[in-house]
């Protein structure tokens, strides 16, 4: 019995990770449209755009992101 449980342990923890890695990448993303966006406001189009591009990076078919890139 203690090898079951043994798997089911570390299937929860595999689980687990993946959540946490994908949570990250969310993160990354809304830092960086916020950044962005905020370079907008500052008239720092070229930076702006980097951020923009780090979004698309993190979510390569974001419409959001993709608007505000070619805005810019």
């Amino acid at each position: 019995m203690k090898t079951g449980k043994h798997k089911v342990a570390l299937l929860m923890l595999l689980c687990l990770m993946v959540v946490g890695l994908a949570g990250c990448r969310n993160k990354d993303y809304s830092r960086s449209i916020e950044n962005g966006l905020n370079a907008v406001a500052e008239n720092k189009y070229q930076k702006a755009l980097t951020y923009f591009d780090n979004a698309l990076t993190q979510k390569p078919k974001d419409a959001q992101a993709q608007a505000y890139r070619d805005q810019t």
